[in-house]
């Protein structure tokens, strides 16, 4: 189901017989308007996991076969969304005018006839949306989750992925709810499982897994698709709470606590909340936040129940702080 684990699957056939080369390519693409990030390190890298500012990085929206024809830079990175889907519609459009048929009949493929089988084992949802990634060797994306469920394709080149199952909160310290980067993690948790995916592969990513990937190729291509969650987060809660959802809990707490009582109050309020949950020892005496407070601790023992309690504060809670 979609709370499963991360997988890696071979021997699908998603490829194809065409050329995932990034100069191939560019006969679909040619005119395709594509974001071009480029840093001014070394490498690429999408964001420090120091919660100050993000290195500097230009995004250029330039053609397809502009970036195509580039000699390699690691310090570059294409991003383009390919196909989207309207309100879940039954069929994909292209997210921007020239995208060649050919290519899109191919992606439309690999979705509804190489995915078929792993969509429903991890009970997906609907298609909602592809991306186009092209990039070169030592590119970076650090340690990050996403609330879609993805199939990540890996069409050329190799690449490195670090994975974590949710639970994992604790040592990767996410980004409050409200934060710029509220989807990165602030710590590098030791003993990351780590897979190599080779051409033809794809990594199965389960919703709030954390992933962090490394480029070791030049010219690698990977193309990923994402699957709504809403329908699974938004389902009545069964008992025990799957760690995604504990996870999506945690951040949904912060969002009441900044709503309620304003952005100032979301550290203190998680602190507090994080002494109470683990041995009763919370310092609220009064007022809106000893309300808020009885509130959510009300609600988390309805999800996880009395004896989880201290487990979610250690997991959830107090890495937020």
């Amino acid at each position: 189901g979609p709370s499963g684990t991360a997988a890696v699957l071979e021997g699908l056939g998603v490829l194809g017989r065409r050329s995932w080369a990034p100069k191939d390519l560019a006969a679909d693409l040619a005119g395709y308007p594509s974001e071009v990030l480029e840093a001014d390190a070394a490498k690429f890298h999408y964001y420090v996991a120091d919660p100050g500012p993000a290195p500097s990085t230009t995004t250029v929206v330039a053609p397809f076969e502009a970036f195509a024809a580039r000699p390699p830079d690691a310090r570059a990175y294409l991003q383009a969304p390919i196909l989207v889907c309207t309100d879940y519609a039954d069929r994909p459009r292209p997210a921007r005018p020239g995208l060649g048929e050919g290519l899109e009949r191919t992606i439309v493929d690999i979705f509804e006839r190489a995915l078929a089988a792993p969509r429903r084992a991890y009970a997906a949802g609907p298609w909602a949306r592809s991306q186009l990634f092209v990039s070169h060797a030592g590119a970076t994306s650090p340690l990050h989750f996403d609330q879609y469920l993805n199939f990540f394709v890996q069409c050329r080149g190799r690449k490195r992925f670090s994975l974590a199952p949710p639970e994992r909160a604790k040592d990767a310290r996410p980004e409050r709810a409200h934060a710029p980067r509220d989807t990165y993690a602030r710590a590098a948790p030791a003993g990351l499982a780590t897979t190599i995916l080779e051409p033809g592969d794809v990594l199965v990513i389960p919703p709030y897994w954390w992933h962090a990937v490394e480029t070791l190729d030049d010219h690698c291509v990977s193309l990923s698709f994402w699957c709504g969650s809403e329908a699974i987060l938004l389902a009545p809660p069964a008992a025990p709470l799957p760690c995604f959802k504990e996870m999506e809990t945690a951040r949904l707490v912060q969002y009441l606590v900044n709503d309620v009582l304003g952005p100032d109050r979301v550290g203190p309020f998680l602190e507090d909340l994080a002494a109470e949950l683990e041995d009763g020892g919370g310092t609220a005496t009064g007022g809106r936040d000893l309300a808020v407070r009885n509130y959510v601790v009300r609600q988390l023992c309805g999800l996880v129940g009395p004896a989880g309690l201290r487990r979610f504060g250690e997991a959830y809670i107090a890495s937020a702080v």
